[in-house]
C-alpha cells in the first residue's frame, strides 16, 4: 500500500483481504458479473500480460472455442466498465494493464516479502508479509487457477508462520510464539 501521503496508486488488489479492488482509492462496488472481478485479478497477477486463450482457458475452462471468445469479449467489456476503459490494453498478442499504470496487488508484494524472508530470515519482512495475508487468496472463488494460487500462498503462510513461532521461541518471547501457533493451527 502506498506510503502516509502518496498518491494511491492507479489500481490496487486484495486478493488477501476480501477481493476488493480500489481505483485510484475508491473501491469498485459493480462488477456485473464475479468472472470479470476474476478476470480482472488473474491480468493483476500476470503483469506481463496473458493471451486470449489462456484468460479464456483459466475461466471458462469447459467452454468450446466461440463460447470462449464469446465470453472473454464480454467479460474484458465489464472488466473495462468496471476499472475504466482504457486500463486493459492489447499489446501484440497479450492482454495486460496499460502501460504506466501504477498498481498494486498484495498477493504479489505477500509472496515478494514471503520469499524475501524465507532465504534471507529478514523478521520485518515476514511481520510485514504476515501483516498483508488477512485471509485465503479470492475465497469466492472456485475457479481452479484461484484455488492453486490459494493453496501456494497458504504454503507460503505456514511457512512464515513456523518462521516466526521458531523464531518467538528462540527469543524466549512466549505471547508472540503462541501467536504464531495459533495462528498455524487454525491455518490448518
Amino acid at each position: 500500500t502506498p506510503s502516509v501521503g502518496q498518491a494511491p496508486p492507479d489500481l490496487a488488489f486484495y486478493a488477501l483481504d476480501g477481493g476488493q479492488v480500489l481505483v485510484h482509492g475508491d473501491q469498485v462496488a459493480r462488477w456485473e458479473s464475479s468472472v470479470a472481478r476474476e478476470m480482472a485479478f488473474l491480468l493483476a497477477g500476470n503483469p506481463r500480460g496473458l493471451r486470449r486463450d489462456t484468460i479464456i482457458e483459466a475461466l471458462w475452462p469447459e467452454s468450446d472455442p466461440d463460447k470462449g471468445n464469446s465470453l472473454f469479449h464480454s467479460t474484458l467489456y465489464r472488466v473495462r466498465r468496471a476499472l475504466g476503459q482504457q486500463v486493459v490494453a492489447r499489446l501484440t498478442d497479450r492482454y495486460t494493464f496499460a502501460p504506466g499504470l501504477r498498481i498494486y496487488y498484495d498477493a504479489a508484494e505477500f509472496e515478494r516479502l514471503a520469499e524475501q524472508a524465507l532465504s534471507s530470515g529478514s523478521r520485518d519482512a515476514r511481520i510485514r508479509a504476515l501483516d498483508i495475508y488477512h485471509e485465503p487468496f479470492l475465497t469466492s472463488s472456485e475457479l481452479q487457477w484461484c484455488y492453486q494460487q490459494r493453496e501456494r500462498l497458504r504454503q507460503l503462510l505456514g511457512d512464515l508462520l513456523l518462521a516466526e513461532a521458531r523464531e518467538s521461541v528462540a527469543q524466549g518471547d512466549v505471547r508472540a510464539a503462541e501467536s504464531a501457533f495459533a495462528r498455524l493451527i487454525e491455518l490448518d
